[in-house]
């Protein structure tokens, strides 16, 4: 039985959904959510709620399934360094709601439980069975300020350098890194060496060398991640209402992230003892039909072929057109796109 974390938790879909749910009933710091293999309870002083699962949304059925797989394993205290971005926010709230212990380290004192990277850490992390290492800063800014790629390459290397060297060899150091590390064409596992380097491959390779430092570490090469409030999908429908629609004409490869699958990752990570590189992915799609399954009603009225946005933007075109399918040696996903947007409610 744990505390229900803020609003912006994926069980206020399940509020959302049950009418006989009243939302604000469940607003209250006494509210408890407790996971079974077929039921959902939901606990605060006056009320009391149990769902048989079969019963709820498809979206909540499958965090559902994937949450109580991952609470079967029998870890139970956790502290994640980065909790404030798209991944960590998911992350902390998903380890939190099935009863893992969890800190959230962060470089603001007001947040979390260090100053600074190269500060003493207040925290004795050989009491905990996980870190997690989700710093940097989000490479979107790339986008219009390509001469940000110091600052996040810093946020990336400086911390990891950091928690590689203050986590004790018994704890399990998961490190994030990105499909990044592989420029190459075709399919590409984990064991895919690098063709060329660009200056992304490069960031992410050294990414990866520093937490590689840690004797038992692994690297979570995420793909592109997508969700219900990443800013993908939020730019995606600021987009959607300007007068000029823009469409991006390149034979590139999309490869994608459901942030739900994450959490099978992390299963495989655990149940199997995995070290090393995996990657994490949820399909690949090409860009064409990716742009015209993320924005249905596009009225196209501008191409901006791939070559323009290379001569504009390299870096960011290093980033997004790749010519590689991701896969993985540890486990197979191949989910349509189009079906996953419409389970999250997106259309």
């Amino acid at each position: 039985m744990l505390e229900l974390l803020n609003k912006k938790c994926f069980w206020e879909l399940i509020f959302g959904e049950l009418k006989e749910v009243n939302p604000k009933v469940f607003a209250k710091k006494d509210l408890s959510v407790k996971i079974s293999k077929s039921s959902i309870q939901i606990t605060s002083n006056k009320h009391n709620h149990k769902f048989d699962t079969n019963s709820l949304p498809v979206y909540v059925q499958i965090l559902h399934d994937k949450l109580h797989q991952l609470n079967s394993l029998g870890y139970h205290r956790v502290a994640i360094a980065g909790g404030s971005g798209l991944i960590g926010r998911f992350l902390t709230k998903a380890l939190k709601t099935i009863g893992w212990e969890t800190v959230v380290i962060s470089r603001s004192r007001d947040k979390g439980v260090f100053s600074d990277y190269s500060s003493t850490l207040e925290l004795n992390l050989n009491d905990f069975d996980i870190v997690f290492n989700l710093c940097g800063t989000s490479v979107l800014k790339l986008a219009l300020k390509p001469w940000k790629l110091k600052e996040i390459r810093d946020s990336r290397i400086k911390p990891t350098k950091f928690l590689a060297s203050v986590t004790p060899s018994h704890v399990l150091l998961i490190n994030a890194s990105a499909i990044g590390k592989y420029n190459a064409e075709g399919e590409v596992y984990e064991n895919t060496q690098n063709s060329t380097e660009n200056e992304i491959t490069r960031l992410v390779c050294e990414w990866e060398a520093a937490s590689l430092a840690h004797p038992n570490s692994v690297q979570l090469r995420f793909a592109n991640v997508i969700s219900r409030d990443s800013p993908l999908i939020l730019y995606s429908k600021i987009f959607n209402f300007l007068p000029l629609k823009i469409f991006v004409s390149s034979k590139a490869i999309f490869n994608w992230l459901a942030v739900e699958d994450i959490l099978d990752g992390i299963f495989e990570i655990l149940n199997r003892g995995i070290r090393g590189p995996i990657n994490m992915y949820s399909g690949s799609v090409d860009w064409i039909s990716f742009q015209r399954t993320l924005l249905p009603a596009l009225g196209i009225k501008l191409f901006i072929p791939e070559k323009v946005i290379k001569f504009i933007n390299p870096i960011l075109s290093d980033l997004i057109f790749t010519r590689f399918t991701v896969r993985s040696m540890y486990y197979v996903k191949n989910t349509n796109l189009s079906k996953y947007l419409e389970i999250i409610q997106f259309k």
